[in-house]
């Protein structure tokens, strides 16, 4: 019963879908509820797609909300094996670059961390790891701009590989002609940088660098 509520809104006559979208070297998948959810940070839900197999509907996974605002949860994931390889191959063969299907979720789950004591937050990610870090990160950007948080400043530790190769990521690197998820999640940032710039009225409150980024070599 309390999946069926969490899933279906009869009086609005809605259920919950999710619109899946492959990306070079990942896959977005954002949730839209069939009823409201409030999620924190570090959080995660166990998610069905029926629509994807005969057997779907009885496999459930948990994937961490990357992002989220009053009707959608966003989940980055990397494509595997199992689930999240045959949701791939799915999408790929729709021949679309965004597919909507039928979504039954559960949670969320998990307990948020609070980081709101600390000046100083160290964050560390590898590849699609970031998904667990940018909620984190979102959190506390929101925090500040209400002065609930005595952070200062972010420094998140993000190690990435584009085709084999380790870069440096910047702020204002190009967008590639396929999206990458580096660049889903670059511009993410950026937007809530952009909040953040434009949310003191006295610039000289501002500590900065308040968040900066870089990636790890493979010797440290």
């Amino acid at each position: 019963m309390h999946m069926a509520y969490r899933n279906i809104n009869y009086s609005a006559n809605l259920r919950s879908r999710a619109s899946v979208e492959y990306v070079a070297d990942a896959i977005i998948i954002e949730v839209k509820p069939a009823r409201p959810w409030e999620c924190k940070a570090g959080q995660f839900i166990y998610l069905r797609l029926p629509e994807l197999s005969h057997t779907a509907f009885m496999q459930a996974h948990p994937f961490f909300v990357s992002w989220w605002d009053s009707k959608t949860l966003v989940l980055l994931v990397e494509p595997r094996r199992g689930f999240t390889e045959s949701l791939w191959c799915y999408v790929k063969e729709e021949r679309t670059k965004k597919t909507d299907l039928i979504a039954i979720i559960e949670g969320p789950y998990g307990k948020e961390l609070d980081f709101t004591e600390y000046e100083t937050v160290l964050l560390f990610a590898t590849g699609v790891g970031i998904a667990g870090q940018l909620s984190y990160l979102k959190r506390l950007m929101e925090m500040r701009n209400r002065s609930d948080t005595s952070t200062k400043r972010i420094s998140l530790h993000w190690e990435m590989d584009n085709r084999g190769e380790k870069y440096q990521y910047n702020m204002s690197t190009t967008a590639n002609s396929q999206l990458e998820h580096e660049d889903w999640v670059r511009k993410k940032v950026q937007n809530l940088l952009d909040t953040d710039m434009d949310s003191s009225e006295d610039s000289s409150k501002h500590v900065w660098p308040f968040f900066s980024l870089s990636s790890l070599s493979d010797n440290i």
